[in-house]
């Protein structure tokens, strides 16, 4: 089985219940998938969507690039990485 990962973040109040799979509704899998999820959080940081404390950014993309995404969600307000299952 091999993991998948979907980002899901605030709407631009930063409403948590904003929250919607049906409009963040990208997969990210294997390691072009982390790579392009990293994308997506940098982006969402510059434009000020998510927030990241400085001190802890490395520690986020070392997290999506080569460790378990979804303890990045412990340093990361206004978004969340759902971990999933690909079955075949």
């Amino acid at each position: 089985m091999e993991n998948v990962w979907m980002y899901l973040h605030c709407d631009q109040w930063k409403e948590t219940t904003s929250m919607n799979p049906c409009v963040d509704n990208q997969c990210y899998i294997g390691s072009l998938g982390r790579k392009a999820l990293w994308r997506a959080i940098k982006e969402d940081l510059e434009t000020k969507a998510i927030e990241i404390v400085k001190e802890d950014r490395e520690k986020v993309k070392d997290l999506i690039l080569k460790g378990n995404p979804e303890e990045a969600n412990h340093f990361i307000g206004y978004a969340y990485i759902l971990g999933l299952t690909k079955a075949a």
